[in-house]
């Protein structure tokens, strides 16, 4: 995968990419096209769609796509134009790569955390917060994750 903050200017690329906002939106001309911002857990980016034609192919916020596109440099910043579009299929991407993260040691982080609960003096909430954060195993694993 290349990620959206190694791109350069002049690259031709087909990707797979969140997309975060998608408008139409109207040139001059008066015509339509798509002013999307594209995004991983690198950097998100602006994309247009001038042509819109059958290799623009349905897709929404919210949506992974898989995107052809040219990597160009508009007002000091990297943008994609796309030439063609499809919501990409499960398997094809991992949502991991799209969600920024910490830098920091998420081992030492949890251990913070769980330090922390051992310090809550109500024995209610304290009594909540390990059944949820400790004795669960799937949601510490999510908590972690995400």
């Amino acid at each position: 995968m290349r990620y959206l903050n190694e791109l350069k200017e002049g690259e031709t690329i087909i990707e797979i990419y969140l997309c975060r906002q998608r408008k139409v939106a109207k040139t001059r001309s008066d015509k339509n096209y798509l002013s999307l911002i594209l995004q991983d857990k690198t950097a998100s980016v602006n994309a247009k769609v001038w042509d819109l034609n059958k290799n623009i192919q349905s897709f929404e916020e919210g949506d992974f796509i898989k995107i052809a596109a040219n990597v160009q440099i508009y007002n000091n910043e990297i943008q994609l134009v796309a030439t063609k579009i499809r919501r990409a299929e499960e398997g094809e991407y991992d949502p991991v790569d799209y969600i920024p993260s910490t830098k920091k040691d998420i081992a030492k982080m949890s251990s913070q955390f769980l330090a922390f609960i051992d310090t809550v003096e109500n024995t209610y909430i304290k009594k909540l917060l390990q059944a949820v954060f400790i004795e669960n195993e799937n949601i510490t694993k999510k908590f972690k994750t995400h």
